[in-house]
């Protein structure tokens, strides 16, 4: 296993820590939650709570505008979506940052 791929489990567990230690926010909140890969390449996982929808993504993608994750919110807007909130990570993030960035955006969410 190369540096960063070790990286990237690194960022993929402090993101599934995160996502577990705020479990109790996200059913005291009545949002729901749909995991939709938690594989050694990817976690991605849906929130939705009836007005808005949040997508966190973990990934080793190639092509993309964030180093390994991406948090965003979209809304509907006179009948278009739209991505209201947007968070994504880079070379300089840290695992501090990064639990402190998700918990940004998913309080944005909540009080949508």
């Amino acid at each position: 296993m190369n540096n960063r791929e070790k990286l990237f489990q690194e960022i993929k567990s402090t993101a599934i820590e995160w996502y577990e230690e705020n479990d109790s926010i996200f059913k005291s909140n009545n949002i729901n939650i749909d995991v939709l890969q938690d594989g050694k390449d990817s976690f991605v996982v849906i929130f939705d709570n009836g007005v808005s929808m949040a997508e966190l993504v973990v990934e080793q993608a190639i092509f993309t505008p964030y180093r390994f994750v991406s948090f965003e919110v979209a809304t509907i807007e006179n009948d278009r979506t739209k991505i209201s909130y947007s968070w994504y990570d880079n070379e300089s993030t840290s695992k501090k940052e990064l639990k402190e960035q998700l918990t940004r955006g998913i309080t944005y969410f909540i009080n949508i």
